[in-house]
C-alpha cells in the first residue's frame, strides 16, 4: 500500500534525528506539542505559551513539560524562560506559597489526573525535600541516563498522584530495566495497573514480583506442554500460569500430573480445566506431588471398594465425573 501527503498550500518538517530515537519515550501530549510547534507560524521570533495551550487543548504546564523534553533530546532550543499566562502563574505561586505554609512539598492538584509541575516547581521539590532528591538520583542511576523534565515529572507523580512510596517506585524502576524496558511511561502504566489491582505497598510489589518471575521461569515450559507454541499467551493463561506457580508455590512435575489428568479426563490441553484440578489440590493442602499421588491412592482405594460393593463404577469414573461437573460449573 503506497501512502501519499496531502500537502495542499503549507508544509511543515520535523528533524528525523534524535525524533525517532525518542519517539518511543515520548507521550501523546509530546508528540501533539512538537507537531503544533512545527505547524504554527513562529515568524516572529516569540513564542507564546498561551496560544499554544488554547491551540492543543491542554495545560501551560504539560507544553512546558514537553518543550523541555524536547530540549533535552536535541530537538529544538530556546535561551529565555517560556513565557506563561499571568494568572496562571500567579495561581501557581499562590498554591505553592500555601504548600510551604503548610509545611507540605505536595503541591495542588487537580482531581483524577496526574500533577503537573514546572521546571521551577521540580528544583524547588527537590532542593526541599531529601528524600525526593534520593529517589529522583536512585531512578537516574537505574536507568542509567538523567532523566529530563517530563520524566521527573511522571515519577513525582506516582508519588503525590497515586500515593506510592520512594522504596515501591525504585522496585517497579528496577524491574521494569531488567525487563529492558526502560521507558518511564512504562513504569507509569504498570504502576496504575498494580494499584488498580490493590499491589500498592513495596511489600506486596515484591510478593507480586517474586510470583512472576516464578511463572517467567517455567513459562517455556508450560507453553510447550499445552502445545501454544509462539503464540501471546490470553490474560486467562497469564494470570493462570502466575497463579500456579506463584500464589500456590507447584513445580512443574505437579502442573505435569494435572495435565496428565486434563488429557485423560477431556482428550485435549485445557488451561482452564488444569487450573480446575489444580484449585481443588490447593484448597485439600496438597503442596507436592507425593501428597497427590498419595491422596489418588487413597481415593482410588476407597472408590473401588465402593465400586465393588454397589457395582457401578469403574475406579477412576468418580474422579473423572466429578471434576467433568466442577469445571462445567465454572
Amino acid at each position: 500500500m503506497k501512502i501519499n501527503f496531502l500537502y495542499g498550500k503549507r508544509v511543515f518538517v520535523l528533524p528525523a534525528t534524535g525524533m525517532l530515537e525518542k519517539i518511543k519515550e515520548a507521550s501523546a501530549d509530546d508528540l501533539r506539542v512538537l507537531i503544533a510547534l512545527s505547524a504554527l507560524d513562529n515568524s516572529s521570533g516569540e513564542f507564546n505559551l498561551a496560544e499554544m495551550a488554547e491551540f492543543i487543548g491542554c495545560s501551560a504546564s504539560v507544553i512546558e513539560a514537553s518543550l523541555h523534553f524536547w530540549r533535552g533530546a536535541g530537538i529544538i532550543e530556546f535561551d529565555a524562560p517560556l513565557q506563561k499566562e499571568a494568572t496562571e502563574a500567579a495561581a501557581r505561586k499562590t498554591d505553592a506559597d500555601d504548600e510551604r505554609k503548610a509545611g507540605s512539598t505536595t503541591l495542588i492538584r487537580p482531581e483524577n489526573r496526574m500533577p503537573d509541575y514546572t521546571s521551577e516547581q521540580i528544583v524547588e521539590l527537590l532542593d526541599s525535600n531529601e528524600e525526593l532528591s534520593a529517589l529522583i538520583d536512585e531512578c537516574n542511576r537505574v536507568f542509567g541516563k538523567i532523566l529530563n523534565t517530563a520524566e521527573i515529572t511522571t515519577i513525582l507523580g506516582l508519588r503525590d498522584y497515586l500515593n506510592l512510596e520512594s522504596a515501591y517506585i525504585l522496585i517497579l524502576v528496577a524491574h521494569c530495566v531488567k525487563l529492558g524496558k526502560k521507558s518511564v511511561k512504562y513504569v507509569e502504566k504498570m504502576a496504575f495497573t498494580l494499584c488498580e489491582n490493590e499491589i500498592d505497598t513495596p511489600a506486596a510489589l515484591e510478593e507480586y514480583l517474586k510470583k512472576v518471575e516464578s511463572a517467567n521461569a517455567v513459562e517455556g515450559k508450560l507453553r510447550k506442554l499445552f502445545g501454544m507454541k509462539s503464540r501471546a499467551l490470553t490474560q486467562k493463561e497469564k494470570t493462570s500460569f502466575l497463579r500456579w506457580c506463584g500464589e500456590w508455590g507447584y513445580d512443574l512435575p505437579i502442573i505435569e500430573r494435572a495435565y496428565e489428568i486434563t488429557i485423560n479426563s477431556i482428550n485435549e490441553p485445557s488451561v482452564p480445566y488444569t487450573n480446575k484440578i489444580l484449585e481443588t489440590w490447593y484448597k485439600a493442602g496438597y503442596k507436592t506431588l507425593e501428597d497427590v499421588e498419595a491422596a489418588l491412592t487413597e481415593s482410588n482405594a476407597k472408590k473401588s471398594a465402593e465400586a465393588q460393593k454397589s457395582g457401578s463404577f469403574d475406579t477412576d469414573d468418580f474422579f473423572e465425573l466429578a471434576l467433568r461437573r466442577s469445571y462445567s460449573d465454572k
